[in-house]
């Protein structure tokens, strides 16, 4: 038996969802999709093929829906900030079972970063003067590890802060 269309499934009394084809005979009308897998996880799905709509079950499998290909729809941008201020670089993606890891660059390799937000869509820095010129980009990984694309870097710049105090010599 092929696996069915999932784009044929039917809602049904808010129960789950059915859908209705017949073989040569017409003797299994229906089949119920009706449970989701492991973790709750709802791109897997149960289906269970029933003998009519209230017969016996006939056949038990496990069916997926077709998930996009991961991609990022946001990338992060360059920051520039006085120092004592927090930065942000932000990146989205266009699905949601997904890990995120953060990674700076400081010229020479790219290292995993515990900054807040790390493992997050949202990296938070601290400005400090060290960090000028670093860059952050994100590794972002489905989470059953099929997928992953690594983001563009941004930049941070860090400038002097608008409470500097100047001083003159006389």
């Amino acid at each position: 038996m092929a696996d069915p269309n999932l784009d044929q499934l039917y809602p049904y009394l808010g129960c789950g969802w059915y859908y209705h084809f017949a073989d040569d005979d017409d003797r299994f009308p229906y089949f119920w999709v009706d449970g989701v897998g492991e973790n709750n996880n709802t791109d897997v799905y149960y289906m269970h093929l029933w003998k009519g709509t209230t017969g016996s079950l006939i056949y038990t499998t496990v069916i997926t829906s077709a998930q996009p290909t991961l991609a990022i729809t946001t990338q992060p941008q360059d920051y520039t900030g006085p120092i004592g201020e927090t930065a942000a670089f932000t990146v989205a993606v266009n699905r949601e079972d997904v890990t995120y890891q953060w990674q700076y660059w400081t010229g020479s390799k790219w290292s995993n970063t515990s900054i807040v937000g790390n493992k997050t869509a949202t990296l938070t820095p601290a400005i400090i003067m060290t960090r000028n010129g670093y860059s952050y980009r994100c590794i972002i990984t489905t989470k059953d590890g099929s997928q992953s694309v690594t983001s563009e870097a941004g930049a941070l710049i860090v400038v002097a802060s608008s409470n500097s105090v100047k001083l003159e010599w006389a």
